[in-house]
């Protein structure tokens, strides 16, 4: 994985974001405008996360449609109300 060797790996800006270089070739001004998020905060958020396993499937209801509860519960009433064969 990536991150579990963050400064090593020569591809990711992670370290030109977290660390305030003279020649980056990231606009880290740009950046905190659409993350809003301060480097130093970036930083403990990324290596807090390192370990994490997220659970992409912990928020699914119901198994052949994906989504939240109210449009799978909207759908299948939708589905039962469809003649069959269309």
């Amino acid at each position: 994985m990536i991150w579990q060797d963050h400064k090593g790996y020569k591809w990711s800006s992670f370290q030109e974001y977290i660390n305030n270089k003279k020649n980056s070739v990231i606009d880290r001004e740009e950046i905190m405008r659409y993350c809003k998020i301060k480097p130093f905060k970036y930083k403990q958020f990324a290596l807090e996360g390192i370990d994490k396993k997220p659970d992409i499937f912990s928020k699914v209801y119901a198994g052949f449609i994906l989504g939240k509860a109210k449009f799978i519960k909207d759908t299948l009433k939708d589905l039962k109300l469809m003649p069959e064969g269309k």
